[in-house]
């Protein structure tokens, strides 16, 4: 459906996320590679225009046209118009030769992109992709500015978390309201053993599966039955 690359490229901790402006051909995947500092080689589709806005488009590889040009472009090539620069042809002469191996679709692939074809505009994103890939080289030279991009864009990617993204979409589409956390409440551990509820209470580990701290004599209350809770409770100095 585009040309969105089928896997990101972590050579150099590089991040290649590769499709026509505003077709929406990715979301999560340069989320995940941005926030643990690879760096971005994209077009201004999907996530990659929010991650712009967070951590600052000197700290990606943008390359390719706009969304609002597509059209134009594409009407272009579609009316014989548009003249690719001479690497694409290159390019598809070295395809067409095989140089890069032989299979039965080639000819449908290389029609795909000429003669007015070429609908994912890969012949108008192609020379700006060859200079995003030389801007990639020396700044890959120069260890301090790689370094210092990596880490800004994994500081400046928190607003891609999970955390904020569950929020969001329990305020804003199913509507919802936090729920308070019942506990941890604080408890008398030398009477827990007596208990039956958490055995080797030295040892601080819980059967239950409750999060159970020796150090300030807490159980959160989340995974008990009512009466374990009530059990609890009666230990509890507290309550």
């Amino acid at each position: 459906q585009s040309r969105s690359s089928a896997a990101s490229d972590v050579y150099k901790r590089q991040s290649q996320h590769i499709s026509t402006a505003g077709t929406e051909a990715y979301g999560t995947s340069n989320m995940k590679f941005a926030i643990n500092g690879g760096l971005i080689l994209g077009t201004l589709d999907g996530a990659n225009i929010e991650i712009r806005e967070e951590i600052g488009e000197k700290n990606m590889f943008i390359f390719g046209a706009k969304a609002d040009q597509v059209e134009d472009y594409r009407r272009q090539i579609r009316e014989r118009n548009f003249n690719p620069d001479p690497r694409w042809h290159d390019l598809l002469n070295l395809i067409e030769q095989g140089v890069f191996g032989n299979f039965p679709d080639l000819p449908l692939l290389l029609n795909s992109v000429r003669d007015g074809n070429d609908f994912y505009l890969l012949s108008v994103d192609f020379p700006s992709y060859l200079d995003a890939q030389e801007k990639i080289d020396a700044a890959y030279k120069n260890k301090k500015l790689w370094n210092t991009m990596s880490i800004l864009s994994t500081a400046g990617m928190g607003k891609f978390s999970s955390d904020r993204s569950i929020r969001d979409y329990a305020i804003n589409i199913w509507k919802l309201r936090p729920c308070k956390r019942p506990g941890p409440i604080s408890v008398l551990t030398e009477k827990l053993a007596d208990s039956g509820l958490v055995p080797n209470v030295g040892s601080f580990h819980s059967p239950i599966g409750s999060p159970f701290s020796g150090l300030s004599s807490e159980v959160a209350l989340e995974r008990l039955t009512p009466e374990q809770k009530i059990t609890m409770k009666a230990f509890s100095p507290n309550v």
